[in-house]
């Protein structure tokens, strides 16, 4: 292709095209991995004999990470659970969060939703993703309660934050 000194050449409209759309396509494949959504996962206490006083738990978890790590992890009580303190401590490594509520004044109850934190991942996760398993309890006669006797599942996930790249494509 010839060209005047100082005059960019011409390019095949093609070619920019297909650029455009690689450059776009690198963006969405890359984009979850660097801007991860963030998520907020509920803990609900579907099953219990009695009223319970304090609850410790163990969650295995997969499909992203928890917000912060240690002891930093975003992990807070529900506005209707009864608990007066949570202790959340998260190791990334191992994938496991430690639970321990403290609902010495009034007790936690069946039904009720009793703390939430914030998940990152590329996905919205589901209960699947979480594997919750109570590895105490005492109850409201100060009694130790059976683990056995007891649920705790995820009962919703919802989206908090998503991010917009720069093709305008929402993630």
């Amino acid at each position: 292709m010839r060209t005047l000194p100082g005059f960019m050449p011409k390019y095949r409209p093609s070619l920019i095209i297909a650029a455009v759309l690689a450059a776009v396509a690198a963006s969405v494949a890359c984009g979850p991995d660097s801007d991860p959504e963030t998520f907020d996962i509920v803990f609900s206490l579907t099953d219990t004999p009695t009223p319970l006083k304090s609850l410790n738990l163990e969650v295995r978890y997969e499909g992203g990470d928890f917000a912060g790590s240690g002891d930093t992890v975003a992990c807070s009580l529900t506005a209707s659970s009864n608990g007066e303190t949570i202790v959340a401590s998260d190791n990334q490594d191992d994938r496991q969060l430690d639970i321990a509520i403290d609902a010495s004044d009034k007790p936690l109850t069946e039904g009720s939703d009793i703390f939430d934190c914030n998940f990152l991942g590329s996905r919205q996760p589901t209960a699947d993703d979480f594997d919750v398993t109570v590895t105490g309890a005492i109850n409201n006669h100060d009694h130790p309660a059976d683990p056995s006797e007891i649920s705790v599942v995820v009962t919703s996930t919802s989206v908090i934050s998503s991010t917009t790249s720069a093709a305008g494509l929402t993630r």
